[in-house]
């Protein structure tokens, strides 16, 4: 078991450096094969230990930067992810006695993947092999078979090489290692035959980067100012577009962790939105107004407070004052208004916006919401991938099964919901969630 946990010990660390800074992408497949070589022969009851440590080695090296931010932070993440791959060296055991083995080897890999970017506290995706290959000849494949796919390609190769290393005979070790470079070869075809789409348009978008103060590396500690800079760089844009110096950006993108405190919670950050709402108004461009608009309309509905019915409304007759009678390009902000007058209990008031047509699935989805269609709303808008406005419409659903008595529906809907708002930490969310299923039990 020493030698095992040691080849563990060392196959993690090279898969930690197979990304990048170091980006040494040639030993992914070998450390992969690695970690299959020191879980093999073992019981379920033992074969976790190798892959713990293989885990270690890996996350603890790979997520060094995050110290930046906090060692705890850092050990934590890093541990958190370590357990997946001990589970993985348990879990692989029974797969190794199944027909093409390798096979079921890299569908687990890959699963454990899955799993541990979305769980605990949202998950972590870095570190997925598919990240590795930017650059690589690997990487054309992307496109066709995408990152999940990718990931499956070289764990495949892995447990082949790993196949090969402990196949019997010259043909079982030849097969195996045959199969694995014919794998690695198959997705680098794309390197002759790239994928290729038909250009149908372009847009403007304007990145702002406000930047850390000092050096960068303490992030939260200067979590207020950063999110200041971003907010003047932005009015900066505001006055530039205003000007004329520059053109008008379909809509502007601020990077991770330039906001950093729930605005439900935190009443300098909610002014800070207020702000963005007064750049919007000045635009006088609907395209910049409307979803600035529908935001703070859902953040006062959600905010519970006395004036949050009338704060919603008055947002939503500025809305209904900007747009003409028809709107090009419609998006979530029409539903977002519907959530948020439904909310605030008055959703009969979407009705002043019964002149607007086209064929947008938002545009239809608000309707149903209006409607008091809920539960329709929520699909449509799961459909869509709004899973934002797709768990507060399964609120609102939740709120009308459990008052008309079907409270097993209720909180089935509510847990739906409440997934979602645990995996983003929006606590103010997770909060009305809780105290809608106390209520209802």
């Amino acid at each position: 078991m020493r030698t095992r946990c040691l080849v563990a010990l060392v196959a993690g660390l090279a898969l930690a450096l197979a990304f990048p800074p170091t980006h040494a992408y040639v030993v992914l497949p070998v450390a992969v094969a690695a970690f299959f070589v020191a879980t093999d022969g073992l019981p379920m009851r033992r074969a976790w230990m190798p892959g713990l440590v293989f885990g270690a080695s890996f996350q603890f090296t790979l997520l060094w930067w995050l110290h930046v931010v906090g060692t705890v932070p850092w050990l934590g993440l890093s541990l958190t992810q370590t357990v997946w791959y001990g589970v993985l060296g348990a879990a692989v055991v029974p797969l190794r006695r199944l027909p093409v083995a390798p096979v079921w080897l890299a569908v687990a890999w890959v699963a454990m993947e899955s799993f541990r970017c979305t769980w605990p506290a949202g998950g972590m995706p870095w570190g997925r092999l598919s990240y590795a290959v930017v650059g690589t000849p690997v990487a054309d494949s992307l496109p066709f078979i995408g990152a999940t796919g990718v990931s499956l390609v070289l764990a495949l190769s892995g447990a082949l090489l790993a196949a090969a290393c402990t196949g019997k005979g010259r043909r079982g070790r030849a097969v195996p290692l045959a199969a694995g470079i014919g794998v690695l070869a198959l997705a680098s075809v794309p390197v002759v035959t790239p994928y290729s789409a038909d250009e149908v348009g372009d847009v403007d978008v304007a990145a702002v980067q406000g930047n850390v103060p000092g050096n960068g590396t303490d992030v939260l500690a200067h979590f207020r100012q950063i999110t200041a800079q971003h907010q003047d760089e932005t009015a900066q844009l505001a006055a530039d577009v205003g000007g004329g110096r520059v053109p008008k950006p379909a809509f502007v993108v601020w990077p991770e962790n330039s906001t950093a405190v729930d605005p439900f919670e935190d009443q300098q950050m909610r002014a800070d939105i207020e702000g963005a709402l007064e750049f919007a108004r000045r635009s006088r461009e609907p395209q910049s107004l409307l979803p600035t608009l529908a935001d703070a309309a859902v953040i006062a509905a959600m905010s519970g407070g006395h004036d949050a019915p009338q704060r919603v409304e008055e947002l939503f007759e500025e809305a209904v004052a900007a747009i003409e009678h028809d709107i090009s390009g419609a998006s979530s902000w029409l539903a977002e208004f519907a959530l948020a007058l439904a909310l605030t209990g008055r959703a009969g008031r979407f009705s002043a916006m019964q002149r607007i047509e086209g064929p947008w699935r938002w545009l239809s989805t608000a309707r149903l919401v209006a409607d008091g269609r809920y539960a329709e709303a929520a699909d449509e808008l799961g459909a869509i991938g709004a899973r934002p406005e797709e768990a507060l419409a399964r609120l609102l659903t939740a709120r009308g099964l459990i008052g008309g008595g079907d409270r097993a529906s209720g909180e089935a809907e509510l847990r739906r919901a409440l997934r979602f708002w645990e995996s983003v930490g929006a606590v103010r969310l997770i909060e009305l969630a809780d105290a809608l299923l106390a209520k209802s039990a």
